[in-house]
């Protein structure tokens, strides 16, 4: 139902960028963070792309990042 609601207000989710037609509408990356080859994709499809990552979720990210560069392993 949710869903069905924010089709209507214009919003339409989706897993892959494959799945977006060629268009100028904005596609805006989920506040929980994408890969880093999505934005690359996105790019390369000259889309025009906001990343809504939360603060929070980027933070995490990034000390996920540097924990592994360090050479630990990292779980989440």
């Amino acid at each position: 139902m949710e869903a069905l609601q924010e089709r209507a207000k214009g919003a339409i989710f989706v897993e892959e960028l494959n799945e977006i037609p060629d268009t100028d509408q904005p596609v805006i990356f989920s506040a929980h963070g994408v890969p880093k080859s999505v934005p690359q994709a996105a790019k390369a499809r000259r889309m025009f792309a906001i990343d809504a990552t939360c603060p929070l979720v980027f933070k995490v990210h990034m000390e996920a990042a540097r924990h592994h560069a360090a050479g630990h392993e990292v779980v989440l």
